[in-house]
């Protein structure tokens, strides 16, 4: 597993190449693994998996709008 600088470092591109997405932008590339992939604006939930991967590898929680809600159960 790389350090957590190194995933720091991934988290900080992948974030910005999804907001280079979600503002227009065509394709947003990020390197990591020692490859280079290419994101469009029809790729975005891998994108958003990807990002929840190296939030979960360096324990970063879940902002509150993607974490799972308590059900109640009425009988």
């Amino acid at each position: 597993m790389p350090d957590t600088a190194t995933l720091t470092t991934r988290l900080e591109e992948a974030e910005a190449a999804r907001h280079r997405l979600m503002t227009g932008a065509q394709e947003a590339s990020v390197e990591y693994a020692g490859f280079k992939t290419s994101f469009s604006a029809t790729d975005l939930a891998r994108l958003d998996a990807y990002i929840a991967e190296l939030r979960r590898d360096l324990g970063i929680e879940a902002p509150a709008s993607q974490r799972r809600r308590a059900r109640r159960v009425l009988f």
